[in-house]
């Protein structure tokens, strides 16, 4: 009887044992659970805010190939400016000189 008391004592303990095992197995689940579910929330902001910034980065380079493209139209323009513009003083001169004589 005495070793079926110390047999039933270490069932109990042996399941008390378990039970906590099993308790502190499914709280690890969750934590991992939660765990994982954070590093998936944070990938999702991280690709989006990504795209963000490389839509911003696309749009600035797209202004940046069209103020390039102002910028080199304007100097086509300026440089037509000034080749009139020193014809017209050569012809000045010219009509000056003529005028002159």
């Amino acid at each position: 009887r005495d070793l079926r008391d110390q047999c039933n004592a270490l069932q109990v303990t042996l399941e008390t044992s378990l039970r906590m095992a099993d308790e502190k197995l499914n709280q690890e689940i969750r934590q991992r659970a939660e765990l994982q579910m954070q590093v998936h929330t944070n990938a999702v902001i991280g690709e989006k805010e990504s795209a963000s910034a490389g839509s911003s980065v696309e749009q600035l380079n797209r202004q940046v190939e069209l103020l390039t493209q102002k910028h080199e139209e304007q100097e086509e323009v300026v440089r037509s400016l000034v080749a009139s513009l020193t014809e017209a003083r050569e012809a000045r001169e010219a009509a000056e000189r003529v005028g002159n004589e």
